[in-house]
């Protein structure tokens, strides 16, 4: 006997047939992993500011702009010695994905990202680039460093963060 359409489970079926899916439920955790790599190998792109630029501009670079930069990707920013400013960047993007429910982006690894940036300012900068309450980011951290999808670059900062929150505690007992 063929299966009847009308037996279908109606939200299961509008699913199916939805024009605009969330990109939320297009990707599957399994391939987590290889969207945070190539979130990783992305071209970040954040002008340093020097502050007002008087005098000619023979190089044509707007005022108020730094010299152009050799490019870096989100993981070099993230996992080798980067400015605040690239950091803040970085967990802004993440930020803004992880709470736009149409974000290509999976909430998941937005959030992964999200801590991450806050971890490597905190590792590189001995910065705090977030107002969570030590409770919330503690947590955050360790749900980041735990996701099995994790590049191990991320753990070791996620874990040297942490490390860093725990003296921190010890030496105000």
């Amino acid at each position: 006997m063929q299966p009847d359409l009308r037996d279908s489970d109606p939200h299961r079926l509008a699913d199916t047939i939805d024009l605009n899916p969330s990109p939320q439920r297009i990707w599957g955790e399994h391939e987590y992993e290889s969207i945070l790599q190539h979130q990783l190998s992305v071209e970040l792109d954040v002008v340093e500011s020097t502050g007002p630029v008087s005098g000619p501009n023979p190089t044509h670079e707007l005022p108020g702009q730094a010299p152009t930069s050799p490019a870096i990707t989100i993981g070099q920013a993230l996992f080798d010695r980067s400015t605040l400013r690239q950091l803040i960047a970085i967990k802004d993007f993440a930020k803004a994905n992880a709470s736009h429910p149409d974000s290509a982006l999976p909430h998941d690894v937005a959030e992964a990202l999200y801590f991450i940036a806050i971890a490597a300012a905190l590792v590189q900068h001995n910065e705090t680039i977030t107002r969570l309450a030590n409770q919330n980011l503690l947590a955050g951290l360790r749900w980041a460093a735990s996701r099995p999808w994790q590049d191990a670059r991320g753990c070791g900062v996620l874990q040297k963060a942490l490390q860093k929150f725990v003296e921190v505690a010890q030496n105000q007992r």
